[in-house]
């Protein structure tokens, strides 16, 4: 009995081992597989849809379509005085289009926790991002202007944990080029005078 449960734990290790290896090439230590083991059953399955391939593109894909619909969208004084080519789906995709967002982000505020969650930087923007959406949708509801509607490409952005490192480095190089730039523009200056 007793080699039978060494072994067991054993294996349990060996897993754990391999899913802490899995989460590191992902870059989710804190709230990868291995931390999921602990966790509950309902947030294990939050886990499992919102880390899942299909997810990521269905999401993806609507974030896209969203930023697209601007292109078939009513201006924003449609209701005052609607026009003739006036499309009432796209009210109703872009209201989808939110709620699959909304829900995007409730899966992973479950299996992170609430705390955890809204203790990082690009979940406060995500957050205010669809916040902003969400009053967007009221203002349409109310029949005045849409000031958040050019907002809708952050969204891409602030989802693909690969356009954030991207964004995170190009914006971390600019800031080394503009310090020594303006380290030889004022050299320039003290020896050109």
């Amino acid at each position: 009995g007793i080699q039978k449960d060494s072994s067991l734990l054993e294996l349990d290790s060996y897993e754990l081992a391999a899913l802490l290896v899995q989460d590191a090439i992902a870059g989710r230590l804190d709230n990868g597989m291995a931390a999921m083991k602990l966790r509950s059953q309902t947030a294990r399955r939050c886990f499992a849809l919102y880390t899942s391939q299909l997810w990521t593109y269905f999401i993806y894909i609507c974030l896209c379509a969203q930023m697209l619909l601007g292109f078939e969208e009513p201006s924003a004084s449609f209701v005052d005085n609607p026009s003739p080519d006036w499309k009432p789906w796209t009210i109703a995709t872009e209201a989808s289009f939110l709620a699959v967002l909304l829900l995007d982000m409730a899966l992973k505020m479950r299996f992170m926790g609430l705390h955890m969650y809204v203790s990082k930087t690009w979940h406060k923007k995500y957050m205010a991002l669809l916040f902003l959406h969400v009053i967007d949708m009221l203002l349409l509801a109310a029949g005045t202007g849409r000031p958040f509607r050019c907002l809708r490409g952050v969204g891409l952005l602030l989802r693909s944990r690969t356009l954030r490192r991207i964004c995170g480095a190009i914006i971390g190089v600019w800031d080394v080029l503009l310090v020594w730039s303006l380290w030889l523009f004022g050299l320039l200056l003290v020896f050109a005078a």
